[in-house]
């Protein structure tokens, strides 16, 4: 990082014996005999410290770091002259014109130390207007409160997500965010980790302004003193509605079938295998329908496949308005649809199911002006009985579909 130190002073030795002086700093050194020059050399260079002697002609050293100060505010100003200009400077040092009022004869060490210190001075500023436009402009909600909780500020994008402005916050506490969709068990758990590892991260639900309750993405930092003390709390959070949106419909894309929005085969093995699961406990048994249109390869041939999708959403709807609660009814690709029936009592409880559905398909349906009688084949297979895992129950399935579909092309 440049260092860049300009100093300003009519006498050619006090120059030379100041450039002896920093030479092995490691600064970028520029000199200047009058305010003049020096604000010439300011208006070229990026410089970080000024060091100025009071008593030049046609421009004090105070008046040239009034200018600096107007024109260049993140420079760091620093005089160096007589105890007889005390007073004539004292008036710049109230005014923040000045960092430091050094003296003439000088000390080069201490001299050197009050440089280096201006320069540190210098970064600190620079972070702090860093982290100032990073709290202002972040995207992400800023609060900060003191050890006991108490809202000491808050960022505009606390604002923004929020819906409170911090004159609404600030001396209250972040319970007034909260909303009701976590035990104290949560909050317990949060403070006990916060307190042990200084920091807490998680997703957390909280409340607008407006009630509305909301999924944010939480950290929260402790701050401590040097002896240890805790200070203050910082928590930085985003919202997350958008991406859970984003994530419920990537996850419902990846479980359902895109025509007809049912489940589709990977949805239907894990609700089959906690069916099994279930049932081996309370040993009841689970039933798995497995039905294919009849003549649907002659209704695509016939119609096109643009009209056969609208016949296939039509049976999903037919089929899903007679399938019970609790019960899954899944498209397995083509048109063959599988309906689980998690909890059964017996085979005559199917049965009944089935003739639901047959009955279903009693009525025509209607599409594009058109109506047709769709009829189906229906195979079926039963746990314990005819598997006892998704993979054995649907292939049972399946085999007796393909004999009821034989026995229908035999009558």
């Amino acid at each position: 990082m440049n260092r860049t130190l300009l100093i300003a002073d009519d006498e050619e030795a006090i120059l030379h014996a100041l450039i002896r002086l920093f030479r092995g700093e490691g600064y970028t050194l520029l000199t200047a005999n009058s305010g003049e020059a020096a604000l010439r050399l300011l208006a070229q260079n990026d410089v970080q410290v000024i060091l100025a002697d009071q008593r030049m002609p046609h421009m004090t050293g105070t008046e040239l770091l009034f200018r600096a100060k107007e024109l260049y505010p993140d420079t760091v100003r620093m005089v160096l002259s007589g105890y007889a200009d005390i007073t004539a400077i004292a008036d710049a040092v109230n005014r923040g014109n000045i960092f430091r009022f050094l003296f003439k004869p000088w000390d080069n060490d201490l001299l050197r130390a009050n440089v280096r210190e201006a320069f540190e001075r210098f970064d600190l500023s620079q972070q702090s207007v860093h982290f100032s436009k990073i709290y202002e402009n972040t995207v992400e909600g800023i609060i900060i409160t003191d050890q006991n909780s108490v809202i000491q500020a808050v960022n505009p994008a606390f604002s923004s997500i929020t819906g409170y402005q911090a004159a609404e916050v600030i001396g209250g506490t972040p319970a007034i965010l909260k909303s009701g969709q976590h035990s104290e068990v949560f909050y317990r758990e949060l403070w006990e980790t916060l307190r042990e590892n200084g920091k807490w991260t998680g997703e957390i639900w909280n409340k607008r302004k407006n009630g509305e309750v909301y999924p944010e993405w939480l950290n929260i930092t402790l701050i401590r003193d040097s002896q240890g003390n805790i200070t203050q709390y910082v928590g930085l959070f985003s919202d997350i509605t958008e991406h859970k949106r984003t994530e419920e419909r990537l996850r419902h894309q990846a479980y359902h079938d895109a025509l007809t929005d049912l489940p589709n085969r990977l949805l239907l093995n894990e609700n089959l295998e906690l069916a099994i699961n279930q049932a081996e406990r309370a040993e009841h048994q689970v039933a798995v329908l497995m039905m294919d249109l009849d003549n649907f390869k002659y209704v695509n041939d016939t119609f096109g496949h643009d009209f056969g999708d609208q016949v296939l959403i039509a049976v999903a709807d037919r089929i899903r308005s007679v399938v019970r609660k609790g019960d899954t009814l899944a498209r397995m690709g083509g048109d063959e649809f599988t309906l689980l029936l998690p909890q059964v009592k017996d085979a005559n409880e199917a049965v009944v199911v089935i003739e639901k559905l047959m009955g279903g398909f009693s009525l025509p349906i209607a599409v594009d002006s058109n109506e047709l009688v769709a009829a189906a084949s229906v195979g079926i297979s039963f746990y314990p009985q005819d598997g006892g895992t998704p993979e054995e129950l649907l292939k049972s399935a399946d085999s007796a579909l393909y004999k009821a579909k034989e026995e229908r092309s035999e009558e």
